[in-house]
């Protein structure tokens, strides 16, 4: 919140008395803020958290008897920009400048792609790690959660641990996913014969942050014919 009323303040007038703001004032903030700066727009969904913390300022402020009026209604903001759909590798090639992050690669490419990164010398987790991804759909975060009790090789389960965020509160649900007869010898072969354990509940070995374990897959795609991939 202390990033939005750094923007408000930054932009809503100074010489104006906080108890004579009223809709165009707001509403000039809104079309401030969409323009952006040097030619960068915001998001809707963020401008309207930022109108959120002011609304929650101006109904304090009411709470403590200042003379002020209920908070403007029926604001207006503008559309963001479609994003364009997602495309093949062979359709971006093609375009003059392509968006790689709209990229999705058919099921041959993610073979493919998956293959070269384990030709990569010392490539053994980040092999698994991909893999895991392109076999289940998990997120990153989800893939870096894992426990190693989270992989049921009886019941041949993968159970990834989702958190989300609701009213300023983190909730942990569970997801399962059923393992493939390729997904379970991977990871089979993973705890058995690759994995170096500096912390035996991690499913990876040890725990890894998620901006590291970025830069970790980047590289690696980067050495394969698929260097542009995000």
């Amino acid at each position: 919140e202390h990033v939005h009323v750094r923007r408000l303040t930054s932009i809503l007038p100074s010489t104006v008395p906080f108890t004579d703001f009223n809709k165009s004032i707001i509403q000039e903030f809104i079309k401030a803020r969409t323009e952006g700066v040097r030619g960068k727009s915001v998001k809707r969904a963020t401008i309207q958290k930022e109108i959120c913390t002011l609304r929650q300022i101006w109904n304090s402020a009411k709470e403590r008897d200042v003379a002020m009026g209920d908070f403007p209604a029926k604001l207006k903001y503008s559309r963001d920009a479609e994003c364009p759909p997602f495309q093949t590798y062979e359709r971006l090639v093609s375009l003059p400048k392509p968006d790689w992050r709209r990229l999705y690669l058919l099921d041959d490419e993610v073979v493919n792609l998956l293959a070269q990164i384990d030709s990569i010398p010392g490539s053994r987790m980040i092999h698994t790690m991909i893999s895991v991804v392109a076999m289940t759909g998990c997120r990153r975060s989800e893939l870096l959660r894992m426990k190693t009790h989270d992989v049921d090789f009886e019941q041949c389960k993968v159970y990834f641990h989702e958190k989300k965020r609701h009213a300023r509160r983190f909730t942990t649900t569970v997801r399962t996913v059923d393992m493939s007869e390729r997904l379970f010898k991977l990871l089979r072969g993973w705890l058995d014969s690759w994995r170096q354990v500096e912390n035996p509940e991690e499913f990876w070995g040890r725990r890894i942050p998620s901006i590291r374990a970025a830069k970790m897959f980047r590289a690696a795609i980067r050495k394969t014919t698929y260097p542009k991939v995000p």
